[in-house]
Formats: C-alpha cells, structure tokens, sequence
C-alpha cells in the first residue's frame, strides 16, 4: 500500500509539474539545456550558421533557436526572416543529436523548438561588413514549432504562435507563423 501511495504521489508531482510548465508559455524550460550548440544551414542559394541548445528529458526533444550567423545580401535579399528561422529549425531537428525514442511508424514525433517572437538584424550588409546576424530581442516571447522526423528528414507539424512580442520593441520584428 506505501508503495503504490508513493507512486500515486510521483504521477500527481510529474502531471502537475508538466501542466504547470505548459501553462507558463514562452521560452521558459525546465529540463537542463545542452552547451550551446552550432549547425551549418542552407536554404536554396543561401548558406549561414544558426546557434542553438537542446534538451532530452521524458523521452521528448526539445531545442531553442538563439542566433544566425553569417546572412549574407543573397540571403538578406532572398528570403524572409521567417524563411530563415523554419530553415534553421530543420537543420537542428535534423542533426544527429535528435535520439528520442520512434513511434510505432518509426518516425520521431516528440520534437519541440522554441524560437523567440521577436528577431532583429544585427549589423547593416555593406562593403565593410558583408554578413549579418538575425538576433532574439528577447526570450520572454516564444513561437513553438512541432517538428516529425523521418528517415533523417525533418517535416514540420505545426506552430503555436505562444507569447506575442508585445510591445514589439524598435526595430524587432514578429517571426512566429
């Protein structure tokens, strides 16, 4: 009887905390994060580096996108910074860091990123600065993104639009979908 008390009290404290997690939004996470990781990204024509950590607890994976490095004017020219976010995003679902357990269909599905509301360009492209960063404003705003793997090939599922960036501050601008 103590023992199945004891176990009745763990799932109450793990679906509590769980609950308790899901309803405080934003970027904010309570499994420990990864050293900051870094992955090469290509979109088309455009190649740059994006920045992230990740966690894997509860036999689910979890990443949050931090930074992109290196957007030269073809990208800058080319694609949206929401473009460039979703491309970053595949590219981290699609590293091999990725080791949550497969569904039945032997896809991984318990895949969430996290990516700030708000981004903003750090630098101006010009002849003396030929590359430029996409930077979080803050992390108190967050989109989710819900990623399946598959054979090593990342799909997105879907997007929660989370915490608005409000007020948006100067010169940021919303990426969630």
């Amino acid at each position: 009887m103590k023992k199945i008390l004891i176990i009745m009290i763990f799932i109450v404290f793990t679906m509590s905390l769980y609950y308790t997690v899901q309803a405080q939004g934003g970027c904010n996470f309570w499994c420990s994060w990864s050293t900051i990781q870094t992955v090469n990204v290509t979109i088309g024509n455009c190649s740059f580096t994006a920045k992230y950590k990740y966690a894997v607890c509860f036999n689910s994976c979890y990443f949050e996108l931090i930074e992109l490095n290196g957007i030269d004017s073809y990208c800058f020219a080319n694609y949206t910074m929401k473009e460039l976010v979703r491309a970053a995003q595949k590219a981290i679902v699609e590293e091999p860091w990725v080791t949550c357990p497969p569904d039945e269909g032997g896809c991984i599905t318990a895949l969430t990123g996290y990516a700030s509301s708000c981004w903003k360009w750090d630098g101006t492209i010009g002849p003396s600065n030929p590359t430029v960063s996409l930077i979080s404003c803050n992390n108190a705003s967050c989109c989710t993104y819900h990623w399946k793997k598959c054979n090593g090939v990342a799909t997105l599922i879907s997007v929660d639009n989370g915490v608005p960036c409000q007020p948006i501050p100067e010169g940021c601008f919303e990426v969630c979908e």
